[in-house]
């Protein structure tokens, strides 16, 4: 029984039905709940990956039915996770094949339909603006084309003159 590991390609069930059957023949003339804690240690060491085991033995199961469903959950989320991680790996985009859509050309015309909306909006909000220093429009007092500078060194000369 020590002896007895999970096959390749074996299946749980098999392995556990394998195992109670070798325990219950070597064992027969102990208890029955010595034959199920023996087979279920025997189960436990003999299974095929080390991760199970451990997770199996930090489960703390106490017979072997659990044991084996427990690994049975195991062995589903391991193969489910992996699925999943190949097809995530499997997709691929690529940006140098064309596209193909027939709404390309429709998206590239809204596209540049809303550049000259955005622009025409950008023309009439310059436009609106009136400057507080020269009340001119288009421009804000910070952009005068005409500086306070100029004004007050146009405001010192007539003062003194």
């Amino acid at each position: 029984m020590k002896t007895r590991l999970q096959k390749t390609g074996e299946s749980l069930q098999e392995y556990a039905s394998e195992v109670e059957k070798l325990a219950n023949l070597a064992f027969s003339d102990h208890p029955a709940t010595v034959r199920e804690t023996i087979s279920l240690q025997y189960f436990v060491d003999g299974l095929r990956e080390g991760e199970v085991q451990k997770a199996v033995r930090m489960a703390d199961v106490q017979d072997l039915k659990s044991a084996l469903l427990y690994t049975l959950k195991l062995e589903a989320a391991t193969q489910a996770s992996r699925r999943d991680g190949q097809s995530i790996r499997g997709a691929r985009v690529t940006l140098d094949a064309p596209c193909e859509s027939p709404w390309k050309s429709d998206i590239e015309k809204l596209r540049y339909e809303f550049q000259a909306f955005k622009v025409q909006r950008q023309n009439l909000e310059k436009r609106s603006f009136k400057c507080w220093g020269c009340g001119g429009i288009g421009h804000l007092r910070r952009n005068c084309p005409r500086s306070r500078k100029d004004e007050n060194i146009v405001s010192f000369f007539k003062q003194e003159n």
